[in-house]
């Protein structure tokens, strides 16, 4: 079990997370559910790796390069993934090397175990994609990340659970649910921290508004999901924006993927409420750094982006604005919201397309 670090006599069931799915903001999202599994059922949750999409290929980053292990620990009991020399052992082939599975009895391999013992837990059963003749269930190596990633860990899976649906799981408009965010366990690495503040310090003087841009194709297709006029139901990280200010629980097309003309109108308006010197944008495609600049000439303030582009200090700069405006559907600019609502103060946080009426001046 060197695969794994810590003393795994003292372990009963140890939960692994897959974070594979979507981008990062998604993948924590996957996380912050495991935690409270792992922690509710007293076990050790072994911190997943991260998955970047950097084309052509994408890279596994582990837990501890992104986050503080330490403040996970107090919450539930972690261990960690090696990256160290058995980093050679986890590149041998899929024949060569063993393979672990979780078992109602802990983490065990071949020689200590049943194949009727491994457990694969998900959501609900599911047909398979590509096998018309396989029985439904959680089909948990199937496709592209999942697969490769529970290989190159080295878990097989032989028997599935289900843990159905939560009541309530996503009623964020509960009383005291945003207080329970498990956001605050995670803190970014001082490697990151200490470039968003090198840039905050260097680039962005105070006060400044953070904004985060969801304009790549991709986006076009999740928003084309929006009724033309308006819709109640929840899509990925929209349930984020209920109770906010302004918002009536309808969910429009503007909202999820915003015009240029509003997102230039808010951050001029929001440049001007707080007196900002400064912006940082955040966008996985168009900046539009020159159609904001040009907007806010006459205010003498300057929009910025890093470049090249580093998701992960954006992030963490976005945390530290004085004001920041997100995409209300995107889990991106949620994970910015949860740490921003942890943060003691807390910052504030808008959205694009959600606002009150401009009041007309009679005169």
């Amino acid at each position: 079990l060197g695969h794994f670090e810590g003393n795994f006599k003292s372990m009963s069931i140890t939960c692994i997370a897959s974070d594979t799915s979507g981008r990062f903001g998604n993948q924590v999202d996957q996380l912050l559910g495991v935690m409270q599994f792992a922690r509710n059922l007293d076990r050790t949750l072994v911190l997943p790796n991260f998955i970047e999409y950097e084309y052509p290929k994408t890279t596994m980053v582990p837990f501890e390069s992104i986050f503080e292990v330490s403040y996970m620990k107090k919450y539930v009991k972690v261990i960690r993934m090696s990256i160290g020399p058995v980093g050679v052992w986890m590149k041998q082939s899929a024949k060569s090397r063993p393979s672990l599975c979780p078992t109602k009895h802990g983490w065990m391999p071949p020689h200590r175990r049943s194949d009727k013992d491994c457990l694969a837990l998900c959501w609900s059963p599911r047909k398979s994609l590509y096998d018309e003749s396989a029985p439904v269930g959680c089909q948990a190596k199937e496709g592209n990340p999942f697969g490769p990633y529970w290989d190159k860990i080295g878990v097989s899976f032989a028997h599935d659970a289900y843990f159905g649906d939560l009541p309530g799981g996503y009623d964020l408009t509960k009383p005291g649910s945003k207080a329970a965010w498990l956001e605050r366990y995670l803190k970014w690495t001082s490697r990151i921290m200490e470039k968003a503040l090198q840039f905050i310090k260097q680039e962005l003087p105070r006060p400044f508004i953070g904004i985060h841009l969801r304009n790549h194709n991709d986006w076009d297709r999740v928003c084309d999901h929006v009724p033309s006029k308006s819709s109640t139901q929840p899509l990925f990280a929209s349930m984020q924006c209920d109770g906010e200010e302004f918002y009536d629980g309808q969910l429009t097309k503007e909202i999820c993927s915003p015009s240029a003309s509003t997102v230039v109108e808010q951050v001029v308006d929001m440049v001007g409420r707080i007196g900002a010197r400064s912006v940082f944008v955040a966008s996985d495609k168009d900046h539009m750094i020159e159609t904001i600049n040009e907007a806010l000439r006459p205010y003498e303030v300057k929009a910025h982006r890093l470049n090249p582009d580093d998701a992960l200090v954006s992030l963490a700069i976005l945390g530290q604005a004085d004001h920041f405006i997100g995409n209300c559907v995107s889990t991106f600019s949620h994970l910015v919201k949860r740490e921003r609502t942890n943060s003691k103060p807390s910052r504030p946080t808008s959205y694009f397309g959600i606002r009150g009426q401009r009041r007309q001046m009679e005169l």
